[in-house]
């Protein structure tokens, strides 16, 4: 996969994010956007125009890992970005 159709999903994994959020709490302005670093893509939850936590990242190859803090991922590949988790709550059963 190369860059370019990866920024692309992941794109769209932020939208899909911030869409099933805004459904299930309308009367949040929280929405879901990234970041490139290094290493990893970095999807960030935004409170109120704020940084409030890494959700979760992902690797170039397009794996999806859970947060272990803001800098870096947890042990363990969690699903692909071509098929990802689309629950909220998915990364943490």
């Amino acid at each position: 996969m190369d860059r370019t159709e990866l920024f692309k999903l992941v794109d769209n994994y932020c939208k899909e994010l911030t869409k099933q959020h805004r459904a299930k709490y309308p009367s949040l302005k929280d929405y879901y956007d990234y970041s490139i670093g290094k290493k990893y893509i970095r999807v960030i939850q935004y409170m109120s125009g704020k940084y409030a936590s890494a959700f979760c990242f992902i690797d170039f190859e397009g794996n999806l890992y859970k947060s272990a803090s803001w800098n870096a991922p947890a042990k363990g590949i969690r699903g692909h970005i071509s098929k990802p988790i689309m629950d909220l709550g998915g990364f943490y059963k």
